[in-house]
């Protein structure tokens, strides 16, 4: 940069002044020295601020503003960047409401936490479609360059359509609020169809205590399509009973998230996305089964037609998902194999999964087969109360973690795994009947490195002598009242069980031990 200077022009001893955020910034310009700015005294927060917020006359400086105001600063911590953003906010409130409003409001945390990853480009977006206060009007104000904002109203209006304008906005967007929007043709007016760069959108519904709002228009989400490139799409709260129908259409989906969908009573089909990773559904308390419609199976074959795709070629089902998260289904009462939707044996379904969380299912008595799993490294199961059978778990052979809580009713399941080779920690809490059997095939188990059991003593497993590998050993449920009778003292050849004297024996046995955990 000196040298460019120099050359139209700069005369020698001109000094060239660099302002940054990034100490790397200022270690390439090779500076002769530098200098670190602290935040805003009082003073001079105030002078900006009231630069910012009563600029033009919008809004008089009213001693109740004024003391609104300077609570507001506080927050601030004397920030710049902060302080311009809250002062260009309020520049459109002219009342003392609306300041008060904003001052109780979450702003604060949104928009402070991430002020130190803030970069020009607007990367993600947060609005409450519900307020008098004008985005377009506030992205006027020069707030563009804001990592992450939520901006507040007062439940009088809404104004999504000012996204519409917002040609190039990028990354990640999060629109909250969307109770109060009041119709399809509103919503189409963010016109987030048009907006190819949108990475990641996120969808929200906000209720009040009852969870009601007359105001609820059912067929917004239909006028919320995104572009066909969205990579992740979560929605949570969505009141509706059927998913928005461009769900389909969104071919290069990586993730989806749905969450407190309470009304919706069948899942959408996402077995034909090629390429989905991550799918995760929490708080669907109203579905009731998963079937066909889960796996997309028509859907495929509907596009393998079209197509003129080879009719004898093997059906991939969810090809790519590596995740699979299910959380408090309350209602759900089945769970359909995907080797039922169809005779062809030909079929694969989550070939690829690495990582399988049921969490609070009580009415699902029998999972799906798993015998198409042969990638699953991780599988977690709890509050599973119904739960009676895990079949085909002998075709885990990657399974590394298992982690079973809560689900009484399991038994002898675990029998079936010949020698996992994989498996090198295992998790059982609360699963009398299964942990009760474990004494008998734990021997199989000779790759673990990790174990923990929680139950009444006189169920943990009698023997460790065949676990060479076992590093950890956690045991729950001990009290004053029990003595380490209880403990899984080794077995000897003679297969009678050592003493405590025989230290030696123990030695040899516990060879590997490093950390060791009896708890109540």
């Amino acid at each position: 940069m000196r040298k460019c200077l120099l050359e139209i022009g700069a005369s020698q001893g001109s000094k060239i002044l660099a302002t940054t955020r990034s100490h790397v910034v200022a270690s390439v310009m090779q500076t002769s020295s530098s200098h670190e700015l602290g935040v805003l005294s009082n003073d001079d927060s105030w002078m900006l601020f009231e630069k910012l917020a009563f600029a033009d006359g919008e809004a008089r400086p009213t001693p109740e503003l004024e003391d609104i105001g300077r609570r507001i600063l506080k927050r601030c911590g004397g920030v710049p960047l902060a302080i311009k953003a809250i002062g260009g906010l309020l520049y459109s409130v002219k009342d003392e409401l609306g300041w008060s409003m904003i001052e109780k409001s979450e702003i604060w945390r949104k928009m402070l936490k991430n002020m130190e990853k803030i970069t020009p480009k607007l990367r993600k977006l947060y609005l409450v479609v519900e307020g008098d206060i004008v985005l377009g009007d506030f992205l006027k104000r020069g707030t563009l360059d804001i990592h992450e904002y939520l901006l507040p109203g007062n439940g009088q209006g809404c104004h999504i359509e000012e996204l519409g304008c917002l040609h190039n906005l990028s990354g990640e967007i999060e629109i909250c609020g969307l109770q109060n929007l009041g119709s399809y043709i509103s919503a189409t007016k963010a016109n987030l169809f048009g907006k190819s760069n949108i990475q990641s959108l996120k969808l929200v519904w906000e209720w009040d205590a009852t969870g009601e709002n007359m105001g609820y228009n059912i067929d917004v989400i239909e006028g919320l399509r995104p572009h066909s490139n969205l990579k992740s799409l979560s929605i949570k709260g969505f009141k509706g009973s059927k998913f928005p129908s461009w769900m389909l259409a969104l071919r290069n989906l990586v993730e989806i998230k749905l969450e407190d969908l309470d009304r919706c009573e069948q899942v959408s089909p996402f077995g034909h996305l090629p390429c989905l990773q991550t799918l995760e559904m929490t708080a669907l308390v109203n579905v009731k089964r998963i079937g066909n419609e889960f796996y997309g199976r028509e859907i495929l074959d509907s596009e393998r037609s079209s197509s003129c795709s080879s009719e004898g070629a093997p059906i991939t089902l969810f090809p790519a998902l590596r995740i699979l998260r299910l959380r408090d289904i309350q209602s759900l009462l089945e769970w359909s194999d995907a080797a039922m939707i169809s005779s062809d044996s030909s079929i694969k379904v989550f070939p690829n999964l690495r990582y399988l969380d049921l969490y609070f299912l009580p009415k699902l008595a029998i999972l799906p087969d798993m015998y198409s799993l042969t990638c699953l490294q991780r599988l977690e199961i709890e509050r599973c109360e119904s739960l009676s059978c895990l079949r085909n778990l002998n075709s885990l052979t990657s399974l590394e973690s298992l982690s079973i809580k809560d689900c009484p009713n399991l038994d002898a399941t675990l029998n079936i795994m010949d020698k996992p080779q994989s498996l090198n920690t295992l998790c059982l809490s609360r699963c009398d009947k299964l942990i009760y059997s474990l004494s008998s095939y734990l021997r199989n188990f000779t790759s673990l490195v990790r174990l923990e059991i929680e139950a009444d003593p006189g169920f943990w497993p009698k023997d460790l002598r065949h676990q060479p590998n076992l590093r950890t050993l956690i045991l729950r449920g001990y009290s004053k009242g029990h003595d380490f009778d209880y403990f899984p003292w080794p077995f000897s050849s003679t297969n009678v069980a050592t003493t405590r004297k025989d230290d030696d024996f123990i030695k040899q046995s516990f060879i590997s031990l490093e950390y060791l955990l009896l708890s109540g």
